[in-house]
């Protein structure tokens, strides 16, 4: 018998976002980031501005 898979554990992809539910901090969807977006921090996606793009990591826009 393995280990039970918690969502709290689940971990979106580097070009997606959390989407929190109203009611349980432990349960979220993950939402892709537009191609214009970098990853500001787990749950939210910030526009890189006119002229720049994200990182290939979405870390950081450039």
């Amino acid at each position: 018998m393995g280990i039970p898979i918690s969502p709290c554990s689940k971990s979106c992809n580097f070009d997606e976002m959390k989407h929190v539910g109203d009611c349980d901090m432990c349960f979220w969807i993950c939402i892709r980031c537009q191609p214009f977006e970098n990853l500001e921090n787990e749950c939210t996606s910030r526009d890189c501005g006119k002229r720049t793009r994200p990182t290939v990591n979405r870390k950081s826009c450039f």
